[in-house]
């Protein structure tokens, strides 16, 4: 009767907040872009940063007013990373860690299920590196360390689900360069050596995966050279050095002669 009816309503009244979430969702997706765009050439983001703070609380709103379901918090943590990403690029680094933060504390429920989904765990991962770029620039970079380890762990798993995907095996590849360069910065040149040529296997596993294509090779050099700054602190042989210029160099001049 009257409660089986109620619970009805509840149950289409919750599933058109979760529709209308995620459709408020895709477009923070479109908003964040156009604040890069604008952001990348020269032209203050403020107002679309702005458009991004209302909508983020149009979805809390609804959050509030039918009570959390998978759905909206789906929506809610990809706004919120979404928006504190944006926040951080553009130099408002509290703003954008407590953003990720506050995802985080959404996300990990949603991604502890047995059955959770690879896009929610994806979505995890990003928000986990945000949290780890976060805490590394005010210098904790222990904290951020581990969480580049978490989000780690979870491409590892990706990647494991899908081998020959060379985009999965890219992402696994630059994780390692992260907790690299961290290390560098902690003062273990050796510890970074080491995650910087795993991350040099994974960047040359991948462009392998997709030999003609121009951001592998641009990745292949990045971390190339990448690891050729840090082996130049270390006795390192000098043939050793002499191939990373080299394999760099090599990419390079393919992305030159493949550009317009």
């Amino acid at each position: 009767g009257t409660i089986g009816v109620s619970a009805w309503a509840g149950a289409r009244e919750r599933a058109v907040v979760a529709h209308s979430a995620a459709a408020l969702a895709a477009g923070m997706d479109q908003l964040v872009r156009d604040a890069e765009h604008w952001e990348r050439f020269g032209f203050a983001a403020g107002e679309r940063s702005a458009q991004a703070e209302q909508q983020l609380r149009t979805v809390r709103e609804l959050r509030a007013g039918v009570g959390a379901s998978a759905p909206i918090d789906r929506a809610l943590a990809r706004m919120l990373v979404a928006a504190g990403g944006l926040h951080l690029r553009l130099g408002a680094t509290e703003r954008g860690r407590l953003m990720v933060a506050e995802a985080l504390e959404v996300l990990r429920p949603l991604t502890a299920a047995p059955d959770a989904s690879a896009d929610d765990r994806a979505v995890l991962a990003l928000a986990l590196v945000l949290d780890g770029d976060a805490h590394g620039h005010v210098g904790d970079f222990t904290t951020a360390i581990a969480r580049f380890r978490e989000a780690l762990a979870l491409d590892a798993r990706r990647h494991a689900e899908r081998p020959d995907d060379a985009t999965c095996c890219s992402d696994l590849g630059f994780g390692h360069l992260r907790i690299g360069t961290m290390l560098l910065r902690q003062g273990d040149v050796e510890g970074a050596v080491r995650e910087q040529r795993r991350a040099m296997e994974l960047v040359e596993a991948a462009e392998r995966l997709e030999p003609e294509c121009i951001d592998r090779l641009r990745h292949t050099a990045d971390v190339a050279l990448e690891l050729l700054a840090t082996q130049m602190r270390q006795q390192v042989p000098r043939e050793e050095l002499l191939a990373c210029l080299d394999a760099a160099e090599t990419r390079l001049e393919r992305v030159c002669a493949a550009e317009p």
